[in-house]
């Protein structure tokens, strides 16, 4: 009798021990079949955000001037921004840099430009560092340094932002 309850037990522990490997072996399967999946996708670019972004813009960061538009070839940018403040303000200087990059581009936009409420300037620079946006198509990320001074109090002030899309 205790022979037959012995062998009972070890058969027992075997069924569960191979239901248990078949649970490891199929959720194992389904798995590695998601990982791979996710890496084609991730490989094809799928989860790149810049891939659905239209021709309209991304930016952020700035408060005193609003980003209106903006132009990127491959060695040159043309930024079109709007005074946000209610006041007049005179913008001294501008700089855009590719951002990752080491040095930023100081731009011939015909500054200092005094500037009443909701007036515009554009920042046009002719020549970009080379950070990786030399192709058409490629993503870019600028960073854009607004130097200006407000015109009631004096007081000098610098406007940070940044600029996203994709050279045309």
């Amino acid at each position: 009798m205790d022979e037959q309850n012995s062998i009972s037990q070890k058969s027992h522990s075997q069924k569960r021990a191979q239901s248990g490997l078949e649970y490891l072996t199929t959720y194992g399967w389904t798995l590695l079949i998601l990982v791979i999946i996710t890496a084609i996708l991730w490989f094809m670019g799928a989860f790149n955000s810049l891939q659905f972004a239209g021709p309209g813009i991304v930016s952020g960061g700035f408060f005193s001037f609003t980003h209106v538009d903006h132009k990127v070839t491959q060695n040159s940018a043309v930024l079109l921004f709007v005074n946000s403040v209610s006041r007049e303000v005179t913008v001294n200087t501008a700089t855009v840099g590719v951002l990752d990059d080491v040095a930023d581009t100081a731009c011939n936009s015909g500054l200092p430009v005094v500037l009443t409420p909701n007036g515009n300037f554009t920042i046009t620079c002719t020549s970009l560092p080379q950070g990786g946006i030399a192709q058409s198509g490629n993503p870019y990320t600028f960073s854009v340094n607004i130097l200006f001074t407000d015109s009631v109090s004096g007081n000098s002030h610098t406007e940070i932002g940044f600029i996203k899309g994709k050279v045309e």
